[in-house]
């Protein structure tokens, strides 16, 4: 196995932070029964059942009147669960997810065996949300976290300032679209959204997916002008709170 490769402005917190983090350093060896990246992720779907715990929800409001949930982990919403200066941490799900995902509940337990806040948060018809806006949950619209993390500041006015990462991940992946999409089908006829359904239900790639509903739902005319709109290096340079971001090698979307 080869080391991780590291990538960071020399100097500065990045050195200060890097010795205190010997783990990223070292070599990852899976277990003898998950050896790959895919075998990893199914396994992670089982993890659903074996995290204890539940959330509370509070119900966001955007000024487009769409819906967003935060579920707050075990508690964590209460003034006396831990101390005021204790760390806030907003955890996002991937598509079509939430807070129910096996590998959330888990980063919700990690973060609340060092005695931090965990707080999920629900994208736009996601995880039993209505659909109540034209627009419904997009991968590539940040500011929605920005109204959740508005939201948790004025329950906590300890956490940090946010920043927002833009992903964009195939196949099983537009499996998750569709499944969104025609859970809120009547919604959107009834918002007046124009969507193709018969050739969403023929998409079977996130770019045929992509072709068929999200270019008609925000408005780009191809989707080379959406792909570039949403290419994380467009973003990344602009973080200005110092940020680690990790990814595997052998990542079966990312990767």
């Amino acid at each position: 196995m080869t080391p991780p490769m590291l990538y960071y402005q020399p100097g500065g917190i990045a050195e200060k932070v890097l010795a205190h983090c010997t783990a990223i350093k070292q070599p990852f060896n899976p277990t003898v029964w998950a050896p790959n990246g895919h075998i990893q992720s199914a396994m992670g779907m089982l993890r659903t059942l074996s995290a204890k715990g539940s959330y509370k929800r509070q119900l966001v409001l955007t000024s487009d009147h769409g819906t967003l949930g935060l579920d707050w982990w075990g508690g964590a919403d209460k003034p006396s669960y831990a101390a005021a200066d204790a760390p806030v941490v907003l955890f996002i799900h991937g598509i079509n997810g939430g807070s129910h995902e096996g590998y959330v509940k888990w980063a919700c337990v990690a973060a609340a065996s060092r005695g931090w806040r965990a707080v999920v948060l629900n994208m736009r018809g996601c995880n039993g949300l209505p659909l109540t806006s034209a627009r419904g949950y997009n991968a590539i619209n940040t500011a929605d976290v920005h109204v959740a993390v508005q939201s948790i500041h004025s329950t906590n006015s300890k956490m940090g300032k946010p920043n927002s990462m833009k992903f964009m991940y195939n196949l099983a992946v537009a499996y998750k679209l569709r499944e969104y999409v025609k859970e809120h089908a009547a919604s959107f006829q009834s918002l007046g959204v124009p969507i193709d359904t018969a050739a969403m239900l023929s998409s079977w790639t996130v770019g045929s997916f992509d072709d068929a509903v999200t270019l008609r739902l925000l408005g780009y005319p191809a989707p080379h002008t959406y792909y570039r709109h949403a290419c994380s290096t467009n973003y990344i340079p602009h973080i200005r709170t110092p940020t680690l971001i990790m990814l595997s090698r052998d990542d079966p979307f990312l990767g």
